[in-house]
């Protein structure tokens, strides 16, 4: 009788991937800081929202955690390759927001902010935006602090037009 191999378990640690060494993306409750990059199903990710990662979370199904930089071994994204605006984090938890725009220097910004039931809540104007991110406060038009709820974020810059929704918990 000869001795049968017996396949090792799999396992849940993070393995180095074939993206300039960066390792692969784990679901397993690992915890990811903003600007960490991983590699998932060949493609680079980085943490744009720091997080702990739940195994459902896959980058490519939550953009709100992750930026795709493009596929292994391709020439360097962009400084940005958010394709429409993120505002971050979401839910949002305290009295600030962060707007990520898909364009750096964009000039006449303007976000407006609406209830579920389109009631205008606020309305920010930023002449001229230097970088990529701004952060905004949840206040309404009088400075008091938004309710908790859902929000439209409709965001205007260089002459291209968004919606967000916004779920405030604080």
């Amino acid at each position: 009788m000869s001795p049968t191999a017996t396949p090792a378990p799999p396992t849940s640690t993070p393995t180095v991937g074939g993206c300039s060494g960066l390792p692969n993306w784990n679901g397993n409750f690992v915890a990811y800081s903003t600007g960490q990059k991983v590699n998932y199903n060949g493609e680079i990710y980085q943490c744009i929202q720091a997080h702990t990662s739940e195994p459902n979370w896959m980058p490519p199904v939550v953009p709100a955690l992750w930026k795709d930089l493009g596929a292994c071994g391709s020439a360097p994204a962009p400084a940005l390759a958010v394709a429409s605006p993120v505002v971050y984090p979401n839910p949002a938890t305290s009295s600030t927001v962060n707007l990520q725009l898909p364009m750096s220097d964009a000039v006449n910004v303007t976000v407006d902010v609406y209830t579920i039931a389109f009631r205008a809540v606020k309305t920010v104007h930023i002449p001229q935006m230097t970088g990529q991110t701004t952060t905004l406060q949840l206040v309404d038009k009088a400075g008091i602090n938004l309710a908790d709820g859902l929000y439209y974020f409709v965001i205007q810059a260089n002459g291209q037009h968004w919606t967000n929704k916004v779920l405030v918990l604080r």
